[in-house]
């Protein structure tokens, strides 16, 4: 499985879409070194960056002060990202739904806080949403998730 960050990337002079051609050939590099001596190779997208809660947490803060929408940037890469599962046959797990809903990440589920920076998930919360994380897996009927 191959996981990584979609945190905006900019390049002077560059279009967005120059940023998402390179992240797509990137990306495909990558792949091609390594499949051929691994078994299925599968693509998490990553979960979106945003607000980092050491920043935006006080005393004073209401949840709603850490949470932060769905960024552009965000479904730019995963459009990318998609364009080289298709390209070379590879599963694609879109993450979005364990963090976001209706295009909204709030930095708490519950008591819970959802990450430890801008993008980086706590470990009690990836624990909450790993169930959830192996259904999707499974889904893509490439990957079998154990019991127990």
């Amino acid at each position: 499985m191959i996981a990584n960050t979609y945190r905006p990337v900019t390049a002077v002079g560059e279009a967005s879409s120059v940023i998402s051609d390179a992240w797509a050939e990137g990306l495909s590099a990558l792949v091609s070194r390594f499949s051929g001596s691994v078994g299925e190779v599968i693509l998490l997208a990553a979960p979106p960056s945003g607000t980092d809660v050491t920043e935006c947490y006080t005393p004073r803060s209401t949840p709603t002060s850490c949470a932060f929408r769905l960024p552009g940037s965000w479904t730019t890469r995963l459009a990318a990202e998609r364009s080289v599962a298709q390209k070379l046959d590879l599963a694609l797990v879109d993450s979005r739904s364990l963090v976001c809903a209706s295009g909204a990440c709030p930095a708490f589920v519950g008591t819970t806080p959802v990450r430890t920076d801008r993008s980086h998930l706590t470990l009690e919360y990836a624990r909450k949403i790993a169930p959830s994380l192996g259904e999707l897996l499974a889904a893509t009927g490439r990957f079998s998730v154990g019991v127990g």
